[in-house]
């Protein structure tokens, strides 16, 4: 049951929240007095993010976002000048956003197989054209490795367009680019069309990748965009390699919003005088 609550938790929210509105502003409209603004405070933060982050480009720094938990907060205390009903949508409200981003936003942290100083480990990928691969092909030179959950992931998308935009500081230092995902083979070749820069898609078919790894998120796919996969996806991840495939430094969110920008990956780079063969990129 835990299972279902989790995938299904943003677009329910999304749902009651829409419901909670529309029936407080009915209560609003009827006279039923100004205390109905508070159901309505306290449920418009979560709805109106939920929305924003689906359309719009959303910030992967921000984690706790404090004033929309005051703006919900705020309705609940208003909610009380209406009455028992609107406390207890008021304080829904409350519970649904202060549930995303302290329970849903969380990723599991699972002893992982990634060590610093020691070589990248062995796990299965496919390219997009479905040959099967292993890992052995990013050790090829220095790689910025980015494992993300899917193109119906709005920080993911924020994440590799960042990473498409300094694509080019990337390769003049001959690092190359790889990206892993766990979603169905036709989304990431689907994905890959929407770069003009080289960077490297592969899949993980089945989340064997991740498994070996320690990077399995339980149920992190929502049921909306589930279709072939098991519900399962990967903890948002980056790894950098050096030249014999060694790791030197890897980042692996605790939160599916926050992930480390490209001047992260590039001060590594600097840092540890990570380079490969130089590009001739115009």
């Amino acid at each position: 049951m835990l299972r279902i609550i989790r995938r299904a938790y943003g677009e329910a929210s999304a749902v009651l929240g829409l419901a909670a509105i529309s029936f407080a502003v009915v209560q609003l409209l009827g006279g039923a007095g100004i205390g109905w603004v508070g159901p309505i405070l306290a449920w418009v933060p979560l709805t109106a993010y939920l929305g924003f982050i689906v359309v719009g480009r959303p910030s992967t720094r921000t984690r706790t976002l404090w004033p929309l938990l005051a703006v919900s907060g705020a309705g609940v205390v208003l909610a009380a000048f209406a009455g028992a009903v609107a406390v207890v949508i008021a304080v829904s409200g409350l519970a649904a956003l202060s549930g995303y981003l302290f329970w849903y936003s969380r990723q599991e942290r699972h002893p992982s197989a990634l060590v610093v100083g020691s070589p990248l480990p062995d796990f299965p990928l496919s390219t997009v054209g479905g040959d099967r691969v292993r890992s052995s092909v990013l050790t090829e030179r220095p790689q910025v490795i980015v494992f993300f959950r899917g193109s119906w992931c709005p920080f993911c998308t924020t994440q590799l367009r960042q990473l498409a935009e300094r694509y080019r500081e990337l390769e003049h230092r001959g690092v190359g680019v790889s990206l892993i995902s766990p979603q169905p083979a036709a989304d990431t070749a689907e994905l890959a069309t929407r770069f003009d820069v080289p960077m490297r898609f592969f899949g993980d078919p089945g989340g064997a990748a991740a498994a070996a790894l320690g990077l399995t998120q339980t149920a992190g796919v929502p049921l909306l965009y589930g279709a072939g996969t098991n519900g399962d996806t990967v903890v948002p991840t980056v790894v950098i390699t050096d030249a014999g495939g060694v790791v030197r430094w890897f980042d692996r969110s605790d939160n599916h919003r926050i992930r480390p920008e490209p001047d992260a990956f590039l001060a590594v780079l600097d840092r540890e005088g990570i380079t490969g063969p130089a590009s001739q990129l115009d």
